[in-house]
């Protein structure tokens, strides 16, 4: 009888708290954003301004995995990370926690430059949801094309991404 009265009350236990169907203040998981979705990207890179255009920028963060995928021009911009919180700051570069890595694939014969091959920077995860990142990024990426590690390629600064999905 104590076995049941003990496994009932930690059933009672774990099935309560959490699950609200209420908005939190970021717009929270169970409530997309009102109005439709909102795609925002912009960063200078190597001193010249680059907004991506709405129908070009994805992104998506789910169960602390975040991928950015952004067009702008003749580039195109790619950022990842594992295992995030936000609010959080991480790092890219070789061997950080989050496995994080930002790219820049540029068009013609110019190639890809990465966090990968020996760069670093930063992402700022403002708000994660199911339904809306927000944050900042800066990087330097390198190319391993033409002299490999160390010689610096690409500088993104001033990024800013706000993505909200339906």
């Amino acid at each position: 009888m104590n076995r049941r009265v003990w496994l009932f009350g930690l059933l009672v236990v774990l099935g309560c708290g959490g699950g609200s169907t209420e908005p939190d203040e970021n717009n929270g998981d169970t409530n997309p954003p009102p109005g439709g979705s909102v795609k925002v990207f912009t960063a200078t890179i190597n001193g010249a301004q680059c907004s991506g255009a709405a129908g070009e920028i994805v992104g998506a963060y789910l169960g602390g995995n975040l991928t950015i995928t952004a067009g702008c021009g003749q580039r195109s911009f790619s950022i990842s990370a594992l295992n995030l919180n936000a609010p959080s700051t991480i790092t890219f570069g070789q061997g950080n926690q989050w496995s994080a890595l930002a790219q820049v694939i540029t068009g013609g014969a110019q190639g890809t430059y990465s966090t990968g091959f020996g760069g670093t920077g930063t992402l700022t995860l403002t708000t994660a949801t199911l339904f809306r990142i927000t944050g900042t990024f800066s990087f330097t990426a390198y190319t391993v094309a033409g002299g490999g590690l160390g010689q610096p390629v690409v500088t993104v600064q001033n990024g800013t991404f706000d993505i909200s999905n339906p």
